[in-house]
């Protein structure tokens, strides 16, 4: 959300998630060189949403669910370390 109110980033529409009460897989995946982002969910050959977004290029990584409860199993986190830029580097 970045400080303000939530905006859509996707770059297509989903009909939505056919949420059940059984497990689930779900696949995030995020190239911060480029900003693209896939979600996918059960299916991996495919994603249910994609984005281009690069405002955020290093941080922490959150969990949760908004609207929903969810109950996560197993959370793996995987990537390169990246050192952030320092602050004065930034300035011009």
């Amino acid at each position: 959300v970045n400080e303000a109110p939530r905006t859509k980033i996707t770059m297509n529409k989903s009909p939505g998630i056919p949420w059940t009460d059984h497990w689930h897989e779900v696949k995030v995946v995020h190239r911060v060189q480029t900003g693209d982002m896939q979600v996918y969910f059960d299916d991996m050959s495919k994603p249910v949403l994609t984005a281009n977004d690069s405002t955020f290029q290093w941080g922490r990584v959150g969990v949760g669910t908004f609207d929903d409860h969810g109950n996560f199993a197993v959370v793996k986190v995987l990537g390169d370390k990246i050192e952030p830029i320092p602050a004065a580097a930034k300035l011009p």
